[in-house]
């Protein structure tokens, strides 16, 4: 989305999805191997323990509230790509909607891009691009259209074994998650360190974006 290549997807946009930060299942893989290594008499058995809100839906983020408020946050911060078009994901379980938009709005454009790069000796790129995000997109289909709830009952466990201090540390609790902010931090981070993008050009998209607008 951060360059406006993926314009359309399948998945249950309504749906709550158990998305779950990276950094919070980094946190989480820490205090399993600190319990497993010194306090093993309190496991009777092996845990399997699952990174997931459980059937908490508050914690939860449909795709929709995911992709509105990432759209919603890149509009602010400003993207270089968003001189040239407006930010879109189109969403939908119906596979052959997802075709038809993923051919004119992804697909041929690629296609023609392509195309006038070898006119100009530029560099090509855009339809290998496009595969590679498809495989994406087809590979998370499945999980994306479908409810899923996971037992954190173990992670529960994690919980009640830390300290205070241990919990700010190496912080997992799902409950905490504010996606809002998250969503935007992870926007930033996108820009800066993926896309290269300098953040004190931000003002500048921004006004160009509201001009196309």
């Amino acid at each position: 989305m951060g360059k406006c290549l993926l314009r359309s997807g399948q998945a249950n946009s309504y749906i709550d999805h158990p998305l779950i930060p990276v950094d919070i299942v980094a946190n989480m893989t820490i205090v399993i191997g600190w319990i497993t290594a010194t306090k093993n008499n309190l496991l009777s058995n092996p845990m399997v323990y699952n990174c997931s809100t459980g059937s908490n839906y508050k914690t939860c983020v449909s795709f929709s509230d995911y992709v509105e408020i990432v759209i919603r946050e890149q509009k602010s911060i400003g993207f270089e790509n968003y001189r040239l078009i407006q930010p879109n994901l189109y969403l939908t379980t119906i596979t052959p909607f997802y075709y038809i938009r993923r051919f004119f709005e992804e697909i041929l454009p690629a296609y023609l891009i392509d195309f006038f790069s070898l006119l100009t000796f530029r560099k090509t790129g855009m339809v290998k691009l496009n595969k590679r995000i498809s495989n994406v997109v087809a590979t998370l289909n499945y999980f994306a259209s479908n409810q899923w709830i996971f037992s954190n009952h173990n992670s529960q466990f994690l919980l009640n074994q830390m300290t205070d201090f241990d919990k700010e540390e190496f912080h997992f609790d799902v409950k905490d998650i504010d996606w809002t902010i998250y969503l935007r931090n992870y926007c930033i981070g996108v820009k800066k360190y993926l896309l290269k993008e300098p953040l004190h050009q931000s003002k500048k998209s921004k006004l160009t974006f509201r001009k196309i607008l």
